[in-house]
């Protein structure tokens, strides 16, 4: 799921249906943004309205997910969190890289936990346009 869950409402109940597509074992790989002011002003404001790298529009910074909240969604779906690194995009060579800072875009591998039939979890409640 590569800059797949920043788009989608109910990201959570796309993590369930991972759990279902994926045999015991299984590994996922998420690609995402966190969501803090660095993300915001880099990865909407900079690539979208400066440099236009992007559409105008493609993301809307609440739907950013930080990387705690995606762990604990992924525990609740029945994963193991295994392996969280920050990525960074160099807009010279046009090139990602993987580093230790998570404040703009992050990855994280998960493992299914055990076969097992789960129903979409609520969504964690945080963030200030939900109530």
């Amino acid at each position: 799921m590569s800059e797949l869950l920043e788009h989608v409402t109910d990201w959570e109940s796309m993590l369930c249906l991972a759990n279902v597509c994926l045999k015991p074992g299984g590994m996922l790989f998420i690609t995402t943004l966190n969501q803090t002011r660095t993300s915001f002003l880099l990865g909407v404001v900079a690539a979208e309205y400066v440099l236009g790298i992007i559409p105008r529009g493609t993301h809307d910074w609440y739907k950013f997910i930080e990387p705690s909240r995606l762990q604990g969604a992924l525990i609740r779906n029945g994963f193991r969190p295994h392996q969280l690194l920050g990525l960074t995009y160099n807009i010279l060579t046009n090139q990602w890289s993987w580093t230790s800072n998570l404040c703009i875009n992050y990855a994280l591998t998960a493992v299914k936990t055990e076969d097992e039939k789960l129903e979409p979890s609520p969504p964690e409640k945080s963030g200030p346009n939900e109530q």
